[in-house]
Order: structure tokens, then C-alpha cells, then sequence
């Protein structure tokens, strides 16, 4: 049976202080009474857990620890909360903290909030600090204690030099500080110096660009020669005007690209050694024709540009092998004279092209139109869009006549006329063509040779026997046995593989001189593999003889059986 516990509210919860140089205790006492449904004090050793947590129902649990076989004693029991899980001061950062306790599998409702007792109270203000308790452990990296409630009594410079920048990076000191030789040097930073004397020093490569003025540098400050290439920005732009030409000569300017001299205009004064010809002559451009030497050429750029043609005296040889682009080429200029017969393929056609088929040749040769290029829209082969068969793209006869098939030969699909009257469609098996033709009946016959003797009453014999293949055959048989004297008898035939039995049936002749009879019988048989028919025969009476031509007869078999394979 379940019980239902029940903790009543005579919880009693003590909580022990100590002075500030003792250790705060990690537990608290804990009193309570255990009741069953009916109000019953409980006995005996339960595992109880107890969690403090922010809300009284729900929210985030705080603190949780589980103490086992707690003595209860006619309902009351006493433990040390934080035994398990030590208490931590976090634990009690808000005053918002409920106590939940769990007896075994079931969780006690209400939870009780946690309240201060009368004097804990104050623990929450510092009545006194013991004095030398606090160190510097005690004191907060941001504490930020005012330089006025720092007692300097007693203090001197001394220990200054053992600190570090950081230490003294506010306030000034005052002017009583420096009288007197308490100091020969200062070092105000790693870098800067300064002496009694009042002479301040900076330490080798102890001023950054930083710490320069912008726009103080002047030409007086650098020392002469000392600005190389790699000073020089690429986005410098050096006016023309501010480079000293005094000195220079053209023959730089032959390794220069045309980049390095792209604005500016060269006086006639700098034609020089090595050029020939008018210089600053309008018009005119400088053209070496032994790679060498120079000379001053004229090319009309109003008959170049208006006329769009070069001058006569300018052939092929003159222009450099892949250096005409397309966009100095007129659109449209490119004519079917200008390009070489068989050299345009089919990368060099725009994918969007569209080339009207007005403009396209016959096409002949088979394969080179695809089923997906041919528009179907509104033929009766539309529906064959939608096929799978690949082969569909070389079908050569779409003139077909209501009856005709389909077929695939050996290469591609083919169309089949519709065969003769009567003519079945005739295949030789798999991977041959099917063709039509006049239907040939698979058939086999088998018939007795000569009578036999049966010695033995109720043996069978074999009598007609043949072989058939796979396939489903309609057989029909016959049999003739009895004896040439008048002999009462019963006689039984049957078609049968040895194992099944496919047909059979009986006969019992009058005694009378001959006492023979025959039995006739029909089946259809399904085989799957190659199998021996065999058609049989037996008596009740030794001796009976199974004919191979009937006594009465001169002509025709007496015992003979015949199969037709009709699929």
C-alpha cells in the first residue's frame, strides 16, 4: 500500500554565526515531522533529497542534495542541510528561496520558503572589521579606492622605483616632492630621460610617426640623399614641373613603355642624335625601319579615322601577326569572301543562333537529326514524345497501314506489314526477327511395334513412349488388350511420366472367343522440363497381350498415343 506523506509546518531551521575570523559554517539544521495520509507519525529509514530553488512552484532549482536512511522517529527527524553538498554563499544571493523536499519517490507539497531568523539580520552589515584581517587578496580589482582615503603617514619614494608606469600613470606630484638631490636621473618613460639638470633624453628609436606632428617635416629636417625609390608612394604624382630635368637625355626613354610617357609633348629640341627629320612637325610620328634608327614619318589621321582605311603606302606586312581585335573591326565588314572555306565549326555558331531552315541544305545522311529536334506539334506521332525508347530516333517508316507492327531488327526499328490471311507471326527466339508464316504444328507420335505378352496380372508395361520438351501439351491415346480365347478379365491403361499420372481408365471385355478391348483417353499436360511420356498398360489376368494391331483389323495401330504442343 502507498502512503502519503505530509510535512507539517513545525519545521524548525537553525542557522549558526560566527565572528568574521572564524569560518562561516556550509550547513544548516533542519527539523521536521514525516505523517502519513491519515495524520499518522511515520517510523522508521527513508532517503530523503531536499533543493532549494527560486519560486515556489516551478522555476530554476538552486541547490540539491539527497541524504539516505534518515531516522525518522514517531514522525520526527533532524539533519544538516549542505552535509551531502556544502551551502555556498551564491546559494543565498536572493531572498527569494524556497526549500523542497522529496521523500522517496514522492515530491512534498507545499515547497517553504527560507526567511532570516531575528539577529541574521545584520549579518547582512559589517559591524566591525578586525583590524590587519583584510589583505590585499580581500580587495576587488575594481575597487577604485580613493587616493584621499589612503593613508600616506610613514610612506616615502623609495619604493616608487620599483613600479611600473601603470602604477603612476594619474595625478602630479607636487613641486616639495623634487627639492632636494633626491635624484640625479628620471626615466619618465622606457624612452625619456631627464636629469637634475633639466636636460630630457630619448632612447634610440623611441619616437614613432605617431608621435611627429603631421605637416612638420620639412626639407631641413631630411638628410640629403637619404630618400630612395621604396620612400616614394605609388600614388606620389609628382608634378612634371618638379623633376629637374638639367642632365637627362632621350636615350632612357627607348626602355620606357608607353605608359611611363603617356602625356606630355617632347620639343623639337629633344629630336636629338638619332632621329631624323622635322621635329614638332604636326602630323608627324617617329618610325624606325631597322629597329635602330629613327625618322620622322606623317600619317593623316583625318584619312585614317574619317576614311576608316589606312594609307596605300601601309600593306599586311606592316600590321603584327594577332594584333587586330575585334572591336577595330566595323561590324558586319566580315563578309563570306573574307573567311576561309571549311573553317567555321560548330563552337564558333551561337548557341542562339536560330538559323532559319530556309538557309540549310537537304539533309541526307541518316542519324543527323535527332528525335528531339524534330517538331512534333500536331502529328499523330505527338503521343511519342513522351517514350522512353531510345531507338524511337531511327525509325524510317512512318507510312504504316492499319494492321502493320513494329518491329526491331538487328540495327534499328522497322516497320512490319500486316502478314497474309491465316499467317501466324513466326520467331526463331530471343534476338531473332519475327516474320509471318504458315503455322507449323509441333507434334510427336508414338506407336506399339509389336504385341506384348503382360506374364505378370496387375504389373503395368510400357507400351507407346515418346519424348517431350517444355511447354504445354494436348496428348490423346489408345490401347488395345485382351486375350484371343474367351478368358473372363479386367484390363486398366493409363498416361503417366512414371511418377504422375496424367489420364487413365478401364475396361472388363466379354469372355468370348476373342475376349479383346480397347480404352481410349485424352489430357492436357504442362511441362517444364524435357520429360518421358509413357503409355501403359496392366490385367488382373497373366498372360494378357497388348496389341500393336487389332485382330480384326489388317490395317492401323491397335495401341498408339500422339501429343500436340499447343504453347
Amino acid at each position: 500500500m502507498k502512503h502519503t506523506k505530509k510535512l507539517l509546518i513545525g519545521m524548525i531551521c537553525f542557522i549558526t554565526f560566527e565572528l568574521l575570523f572564524s569560518a562561516v559554517p556550509s550547513r544548516m539544521n533542519f527539523q521536521g515531522r514525516l505523517l502519513d495520509q491519515n495524520k499518522n507519525p511515520r517510523s522508521g529509514l527513508f532517503n530523503m533529497t531536499f533543493s532549494i530553488w527560486d519560486a515556489p512552484t516551478g522555476g530554476s532549482q538552486i541547490w540539491s542534495e539527497t541524504q539516505t536512511n534518515v531516522q525518522v522517529t514517531n514522525g520526527m527527524f533532524s539533519v544538516q542541510l549542505g552535509a551531502v553538498n556544502p551551502l555556498t554563499a551564491d546559494v543565498f544571493s536572493s531572498d527569494n528561496r524556497w526549500l523542497q523536499i522529496q521523500v522517496g519517490d514522492e515530491v512534498l507539497q507545499p515547497r517553504e520558503r527560507l526567511v532570516s531568523v531575528a539577529y541574521s539580520l545584520r549579518a547582512s552589515v559589517a559591524q566591525s572589521v578586525v583590524a590587519g584581517s583584510i589583505t590585499n587578496n580581500e580587495i576587488s580589482d575594481t575597487a577604485n579606492i580613493a587616493w584621499s582615503k589612503i593613508s600616506k603617514a610613514g610612506s616615502s619614494l623609495a619604493d616608487l622605483a620599483t613600479r611600473s608606469a601603470s602604477d603612476l600613470n594619474t595625478g602630479i606630484l607636487p613641486s616639495g616632492r623634487l627639492s632636494g638631490n633626491y635624484f640625479n636621473d628620471v626615466k619618465v618613460s622606457s624612452a625619456i630621460y631627464a636629469d637634475f639638470a633639466g636636460n630630457v633624453s630619448l632612447g634610440a628609436n623611441s619616437v614613432g610617426s605617431y608621435h611627429i606632428i603631421d605637416s612638420t617635416i620639412t626639407s631641413a629636417d631630411i638628410k640629403d640623399g637619404e630618400i630612395t625609390n621604396a620612400d616614394v608612394s605609388l600614388t606620389a604624382n609628382i608634378d612634371w614641373a618638379k623633376i629637374s630635368k638639367v642632365g637627362s637625355s632621350l636615350a632612357d626613354l627607348e626602355i620606357r613603355s608607353a605608359s611611363d610617357i603617356n602625356s606630355g609633348v617632347l620639343s623639337a629640341s629633344r629630336g636629338g642624335t638619332g632621329i631624323s627629320g622635322a621635329g614638332g612637325v604636326a602630323n608627324r610620328v617617329l618610325i624606325t625601319t631597322d629597329g635602330n634608327n629613327w625618322t620622322a614619318g606623317q600619317v593623316s589621321p583625318t584619312t585614317m579615322i574619317a576614311a576608316g582605311t589606312l594609307p596605300s603606302n601601309v600593306v599586311a606586312s606592316s600590321i603584327a601577326v594577332n594584333t587586330v581585335y575585334t572591336d577595330s573591326i566595323q561590324n558586319n565588314a566580315v563578309t563570306s569572301l573574307k573567311i576561309a572555306d571549311g573553317t567555321i565549326t560548330d563552337a564558333d555558331i551561337s548557341s542562339t543562333a536560330n538559323i532559319s531552315d530556309t538557309k540549310l541544305a537537304t539533309i541526307t545522311t541518316a542519324n543527323k537529326v535527332s528525335w528531339a529536334a524534330v517538331n512534333k506539334a500536331g502529328s499523330s506521332l505527338a503521343d511519342l514524345a513522351t517514350k522512353t525508347l531510345p531507338q524511337l530516333d531511327d525509325v524510317v517508316d512512318f507510312t504504316a497501314q492499319q494492321g502493320d507492327i513494329l518491329v526491331r531488327t538487328a540495327t534499328a526499328w522497322d516497320r512490319l506489314p500486316a502478314g497474309t490471311s491465316g499467317y501466324c507471326l513466326i520467331t526463331s527466339g530471343p534476338n531473332s526477327e519475327p516474320y509471318w508464316g504458315v503455322p507449323v504444328l509441333i507434334s510427336s507420335v508414338s506407336t506399339l511395334g509389336a504385341n506384348i505378352t503382360m506374364a505378370t496380372a496387375g504389373t503395368w508395361y510400357d507400351g507407346a513412349v515418346f519424348t517431350l520438351g517444355p511447354g504445354t501439351w494436348f496428348i490423346t491415346a489408345h490401347i488395345t488388350m485382351g486375350f484371343a480365347a474367351a478368358t473372363a478379365h479386367y484390363s486398366a491403361a493409363r498416361i503417366s511420366d512414371g511418377t504422375n499420372h496424367y489420364a487413365g481408365g478401364q475396361q472388363r471385355p466379354v469372355a468370348t472367343n476373342p475376349a479383346i478391348g480397347t480404352i481410349s483417353m485424352s489430357t492436357i499436360v504442362t511441362l517444364t522440363a524435357t520429360t518421358t511420356i509413357r503409355l501403359q498398360g496392366t490385367s488382373n489376368t497373366a498372360n494378357c497381350i497388348m496389341y500393336a494391331t487389332s485382330p480384326n483389323y489388317t490395317t492401323g495401330p491397335a495401341t498408339q498415343m500422339v501429343a500436340i504442343r499447343i504453347r
